[in-house]
C-alpha cells in the first residue's frame, strides 16, 4: 500500500458500477480533488463529457477478454481546466476470476505535450522563414535556366534543372512542415495520383548517380506499371532509402533499386549489400533491403529483409 501511495503516477480503481474505491496521493496531486472527496464518489467526476462513452467501450473490451494498450487521453481536474494523461488500465478479479472492477494508471503528459507544441511552433516559424530565401533561389534558377538553353549550354542547363526539381521538393517539404500539426496526429494530406514508377524510379537514380558517383546504381523495374498514391511522398521516400543504402554500403558497391508486380499490387524495393539488419534466428548478417507495397489508392510501407 505504501508503493502506492508514493507512486509519481496517480493510482486509481474503480467497481463496475464505476465507483471509485481507491485513490492514492499522486491522484490528488494530479486532479486536485482528495480520496475523501472522491472514494465512494462517481469516476465520471474526472471525465470530460466527451470522453464519457471512452469509459464504456474500455470496459467492453476488457470484458471480451481483448487488450487494451496504454493510450493518451484527457481527464477533467478540480478546477475544471483538463490534464493530458497516458492511462493504463487493467482488470480487478475476485478469487473466482469473476471481474469485479478496474485499475488505473495515469501519468500526467502536461510537459510532454507542452514540449510537442513548443516543437511544433519552432518547426512553423522555421518553414515561414525558410519560404522567402527558397522562392528567390528558384527565381535565380529560372533566369539561369531560360540563359542556358538560350546559349544552347546543355550541361548547365542540365546541371540547373536539377537544381530547379530539388527546390520544388524543397518547397513541398517546407509547406508540409507548416501542415506539421496534422502530421503529429497522423494526418497528412495525400495528393492521389496515377503516375508511372518507371518514370519516378529513374528521376531517384539519376540523381543519386549525380551525388554518389562512387556507386553503382542499378535499376531492375516494370517500366509499365502505374499506381495510384502520392508521387511527391514516395519520391521522397525513395529518396531517403536511396541514400541509406549508400550511407551504409562501402564505396564502389552495387545499389539496386527494383520494382515488380504482385497480383494487384506493384512492389518498390531497395537493397544493398551493406551491414544490413541481424536476423534474430540467424548469426549471420542479411543483406539490407526495404521495399514499398503499393494497392488502390493507398500506399503503405512494408519493411523486409531483402535475401539474395
Amino acid at each position: 500500500m505504501h508503493g502506492i501511495q508514493s507512486s509519481h503516477d496517480a493510482i486509481i480503481s474503480k467497481s463496475l458500477d464505476d465507483i471509485v474505491e481507491s485513490w492514492n496521493d499522486a491522484a490528488e496531486w494530479m486532479f486536485g480533488y482528495t480520496s475523501g472527496e472522491m472514494i465512494g464518489e462517481t469516476i465520471f467526476k474526472i471525465i470530460p463529457p466527451e470522453k464519457l462513452e471512452e469509459e464504456q467501450q474500455i470496459l467492453f473490451r476488457l470484458k471480451n477478454g481483448e487488450r487494451v494498450e496504454h493510450f493518451e487521453t484527457k481527464r477533467l481536474k478540480k478546477d475544471g481546466t483538463h490534464v493530458d494523461i497516458y492511462l493504463t488500465i487493467s482488470l480487478i478479479k475476485n478469487e473466482d476470476n469473476e471481474i469485479i472492477g478496474l485499475s488505473k494508471i495515469a501519468r500526467d503528459i502536461t510537459y510532454q505535450k507542452m514540449a510537442e507544441m513548443r516543437k511544433n511552433d519552432f518547426i512553423t516559424i522555421a518553414s515561414l522563414e525558410l519560404k522567402t530565401p527558397l522562392t528567390t533561389i528558384k527565381s535565380y534558377v529560372q533566369l539561369l535556366l531560360v540563359k542556358a538553353r538560350a546559349d544552347g549550354d546543355q550541361f548547365n542547363a542540365d546541371a540547373l534543372s536539377r537544381v530547379e526539381k530539388q527546390a520544388n521538393k524543397m518547397s513541398i517539404l517546407i509547406q508540409n512542415f507548416l501542415n506539421n500539426a496534422k502530421l503529429l496526429e497522423g494526418k497528412f494530406d495525400l495528393v492521389i495520383e496515377r503516375f508511372n514508377t518507371h518514370e519516378l524510379l529513374e528521376e531517384v537514380v539519376n540523381d543519386a548517380k549525380i551525388l554518389s558517383p562512387t556507386y553503382e546504381l542499378v535499376m531492375k523495374d516494370c517500366e509499365d506499371v502505374f499506381v495510384l498514391a502520392d508521387r511527391n511522398k514516395i519520391g521522397q521516400v525513395m529518396e531517403n532509402l536511396v541514400s541509406n543504402a549508400v550511407k551504409y554500403s562501402p564505396v564502389g558497391n552495387t545499389i539496386t533499386i527494383g520494382c515488380k508486380t504482385i497480383g494487384g499490387h506493384a512492389q518498390i524495393s531497395v537493397s544493398d549489400t551493406g551491414i544490413g539488419i541481424i536476423n534474430n534466428e540467424s548469426p549471420q548478417r542479411s543483406p539490407q533491403g526495404l521495399s514499398i507495397l503499393f494497392k488502390n489508392r493507398t500506399c503503405r510501407p512494408k519493411r523486409k529483409l531483402a535475401h539474395q
